[in-house]
């Protein structure tokens, strides 16, 4: 493996009782797009651009995914670019239940527990005049609508997400989002701002890899592999099938 370097969500405190059920909510909010139609959402082709503008005062970052990877040994990536927050449940031949918390889920040789896999999305982002909310830009109550006080600098985790997504069979017109935690940055812990920041100015461009964790329903996870999707904000941007991941590194 070569490195290069929606719809209702649950609140803080239910994502953190379910945990183990797959919650990834990087700024504690809304992530999701406004309307989804998953029958209408196909494989794409790779490359595909997107613009990212949540969050952003002015311009935006062109984000194009280069190149989807699935991962089941990850040997070859660096210790600083994982998360050390996901976990993940394995129920033995006897019906025992052991929560697993990073790294006891990577075995010494990098191979992953049965069932686990890390999809990994290459990434370029140009900035084309972005500059992201600060925390001196404030709404009508005071509240700070960013998060850091340069406006150049951005989240990686907040850029795309995966997820297997699936109608509410409880709920007409309502989508459920299970799995998929960001568990990996390739530029990692190199800000002082945020473990998963990252900075860029107008015209510069920065090429990344982010890593998702699935673990397999049919081998005791969660995640329907056969209803992945990757989406940003703004939008869904494509199916993802892992039998057919690939594309071209940056």
């Amino acid at each position: 493996m070569k490195i290069k370097t929606w719809i209702s969500f649950l609140s803080t405190a239910a994502c953190t009782l379910f945990l183990l059920a797959g919650c990834t909510f990087p700024w504690l909010s809304d992530n999701s797009p406004e309307e989804v139609e998953l029958e209408a959402v196909g494989i794409r082709e790779l490359p595909l651009t997107f613009q990212k503008t949540d969050g952003m005062k002015s311009g935006s970052l062109s984000c194009t995914i280069q190149q989807i990877e699935t991962a089941n040994n990850v040997s070859d990536l660096t210790e600083e670019g994982f998360e050390d927050w996901p976990t993940f449940e394995t129920v033995d031949s006897n019906g025992q239940r052991t929560i697993l918390r990073y790294p006891e889920y990577i075995d010494d040789s990098g191979d992953l527990i049965p069932g686990l896999s890390l999809v990994l999305v290459d990434v370029s982002i140009t900035s084309q005049g972005a500059q992201s909310y600060t925390r001196h830009d404030l709404n009508e109550y005071g509240d700070s609508l960013g998060e850091f006080d340069d406006p150049c600098v951005f989240r990686a985790d907040a850029l795309l997400y995966l997820s297997d997504i699936q109608e509410n069979a409880y709920e007409d017109g309502s989508i459920v989002y299970n799995g998929g935690e960001f568990g990996y940055f390739s530029g990692r812990n190199q800000r002082p701002e945020h473990r998963n920041a990252f900075r860029l100015e107008d015209g510069e461009t920065l090429d990344l890899t982010l890593g998702f964790w699935v673990y397999d329903i049919q081998q005791g996870g969660y995640v329907h592999l056969d209803n992945l999707y990757l989406y940003c904000t703004e939008q869904m941007l494509t199916k993802v099938d892992l039998d057919r991941t690939g594309g071209e590194h940056p």
